[in-house]
């Protein structure tokens, strides 16, 4: 199976598998909030008639970059909590030390509502989370996603990822 391109009417581009009773897109992007990464989002349809466990610890990135493959951090969404408040404390400190104004509290109410932390998702449910992943630049973003024990990958054009 090769995942196939979709088109969602926002003009957002996605990978998807169409299988006989679950449906995967993932769609990745390159996002600068707090660090540099591959946000990674995915959209599972599941009607198997089994639940279906997504967890971060049975995902997997790389880089391919001039044909040579790099394994990429798949952060679990404490580790991403803790980086990105490390990050943001010292983005504070910085300020501090500038005599700028620092922005306060990182409010991470988003990121527990869609980071994906070992969900299972029921028979006749639909569901979208998202992953980020270590950035490093190349040329081929490759993500696997097991589901069901089956292996699903998703490659991008990762120069081309915004």
């Amino acid at each position: 199976l090769t995942a196939q391109d979709y088109t969602d009417p926002d003009g957002n581009a996605w990978k998807a598998y169409a299988l006989c009773n679950a449906q995967i897109l993932v769609r990745a992007q390159v996002d600068t909030y707090l660090g540099k990464y591959y946000n990674i989002q995915i959209i599972l349809c599941n009607e198997t008639g089994y639940p279906i466990s997504i967890d971060p610890l049975q995902m997997y990135a790389s880089i391919i970059k001039k044909g040579k493959e790099t394994p990429l951090k798949v952060y679990d969404h404490d580790s991403y909590v803790k980086a990105i408040k490390a990050k943001h404390n010292a983005n504070n400190f910085g300020a501090a030390l500038l005599g700028g104004s620092t922005s306060g509290h990182l409010d991470t109410k988003s990121i527990d509502k869609f980071y994906i932390d070992n969900k299972e998702v029921a028979n006749g449910e639909q569901f979208l989370g998202m992953v980020n992943v270590e950035h490093k630049s190349g040329d081929t973003l490759v993500f696997k996603l097991f589901v069901l024990g089956t292996e699903y990958t998703f490659e991008f054009d990762a120069k081309s990822l915004k």
